[in-house]
């Protein structure tokens, strides 16, 4: 099902033309100018030069994804429902 949406979405922005189909060998669409027009960083928010990087709760790095160790910790910590109400 989500190779479906996948494509159905990758169709919308070929035919809006917000990608374009790529001429490399990889077979892989590109941002087109002017939708890269549109888009910048913030400095203050931006990090290089790093092994490791956090992503939406996962530590990725080293040819690996790892959840955060926090949060793994935190779903531990959680309290055992004594009864249904409490679920």
């Amino acid at each position: 099902m989500e190779l479906v949406e996948l494509r159905t979405q990758l169709g919308e922005l070929l035919d809006s033309g917000n990608i374009q189909p790529s001429k490399a060998s990889y077979d892989t669409p590109f941002v087109s100018d002017r939708l890269r027009s549109t888009l910048y960083a913030k400095r203050k928010k931006c990090e290089f030069n790093m092994d490791e990087f956090m992503y939406l709760g996962h530590i990725v790095g080293h040819g690996s994804v790892k959840m955060d160790p926090r949060i793994v910790q935190a779903i531990r910590d959680w309290p055992t429902a004594k009864n249904a109400g409490e679920l």
